[in-house]
C-alpha cells in the first residue's frame, strides 16, 4: 500500500514537472503552441464539403483513398494571421504520390498541395 502511494505521488511530481517546463530554447526560439480562442469562420463540415466539390470539380480520381487526417493550422508571419484546413487522403496502395492533401482557407478557397 505504501509502495502504492509512492509511486502515485512520483508520477504526479513527474506530470507537473513535464506541464512547468517552457518550450523556450537557449537561442530564443519560441514553439509554445498558441490556441485561438475564436472558432474558424469555415466549420470542419463545411471544409470538408467545400474540399469534396473541389475534388468532383478537378476530377480527381479518389478511388482506393481513405481521408486520414484534418487539421486546421494557424499561419502566424509577417503581419499575417491567418487559419486553415488541411485535409489528406492516402491511398490503400501507400508509397509515394499516393496522397492528395488539399487547404481550405477561411476565405473558402481550395487548393491542392502537389504530393511527392
Amino acid at each position: 500500500m505504501k509502495l502504492t502511494i509512492i509511486t502515485i505521488l512520483c508520477i504526479l511530481t513527474t506530470i507537473g514537472q513535464c506541464f512547468a517546463q517552457t518550450n523556450q530554447f537557449a537561442d530564443g526560439l519560441d514553439l509554445t503552441i498558441k490556441i485561438s480562442s475564436e472558432p474558424p469562420s469555415v466549420s470542419l463540415k463545411e471544409a470538408i464539403v467545400l474540399a469534396d466539390e473541389f475534388i468532383k470539380t478537378k476530377r480527381i480520381n479518389t478511388t482506393g483513398f481513405w481521408m486520414r487526417e484534418v487539421k486546421l493550422l494557424y499561419s502566424d508571419g509577417k503581419n499575417v494571421k491567418s487559419k486553415r484546413w488541411c485535409i489528406q487522403w492516402v491511398s490503400e496502395a501507400g508509397g509515394l504520390g499516393n496522397q492528395i492533401s488539399l487547404f481550405v482557407d477561411m476565405d473558402k478557397r481550395v487548393w491542392r498541395v502537389g504530393s511527392m
